[in-house]
């Protein structure tokens, strides 16, 4: 996870459970970028100071199949 504002935030890493704390700049908005393998990135501004968020993450997109050439082959 990134936090950015006017200044960039060293990455936070989650518990096993995928939660963490932080306090946010107290300079304005900043942006919460939450980066997990299998799940699409998923960034939100935060206006500043706020209640605890919860950041839902929606299951990442396989493609499948089989690439054939004009005779079929693979």
């Amino acid at each position: 996870m990134t936090v950015t504002s006017v200044r960039e935030a060293a990455p936070v890493l989650t518990n096993g459970d995928g939660r963490f704390s932080l306090s946010p700049p107290t300079d304005g908005p900043c942006t919460l970028s939450v980066a997990k393998a299998g799940y699409a990135k998923t960034t939100v501004t935060v206006p500043g100071p706020a209640p605890p968020l919860v950041v839902t993450m929606p299951k990442g997109a396989v493609i499948s199949g089989t690439v054939m050439d004009d005779r079929g082959d693979p």
